[in-house]
């Protein structure tokens, strides 16, 4: 039999699987940890946005931003489970501008990263290439003075 192409809509990270898992995860959170339940759903705001209009292949946004904004709001968990999940906690968590401030600020670093990282590879590239070419000029010269300018002369000749 002849082998079928695959269809251009189905690809090996189809957003299918990802999708039933976090709705997996999130109904084991609502029914386990009810009371983080929302500060945790609160807080990844900024993924599940990137998510939603991450139409790439590979979804590389998404995942640099839920990546930065998970260290976050992870972070932001752990007093809360130390505590022994008491509403109090979370009450005083969540009223915390600190709190609020340090995970969405993790998801803005996720962005920075998306958009700024091209930016920061293209100047220390440049940067790079610079001190190369700094280098063979000067060492340019310096065949120029042991040499003469005739093998400057010589070098347009052959081009």
């Amino acid at each position: 039999m002849a082998k079928q192409k695959k269809n251009k809509n189905e690809s090996k990270g189809s957003g299918k699987g990802t999708v039933a898992l976090m709705i997996v995860a999130s109904l084991v959170l609502v029914v386990s940890i009810q009371l983080t339940f929302i500060f945790f759903i609160l807080g990844i705001l900024p993924s599940i946005v990137a998510f939603l209009i991450d139409r790439s292949p590979g979804r590389t946004t998404f995942h640099t931003i839920m990546a930065c904004n998970m260290s976050g709001v992870l972070i932001m968990l752990f007093p809360l489970f130390a505590d022994g999940n008491q509403p109090s906690t979370l009450m005083m968590m969540m009223t915390d501008v600190f709190n609020w401030f340090i995970i969405y600020m993790s998801a803005a670093f996720g962005w920075f990263l998306v958009w700024g990282g091209p930016y920061m590879g293209q100047v220390i590239i440049n940067a790079f290439n610079q001190r190369h070419i700094s280098k063979l000029e000067h060492t340019q010269k310096r065949l120029r003075s042991e040499w003469g300018p005739e093998v400057e002369s010589r070098n347009n000749e052959l081009e």
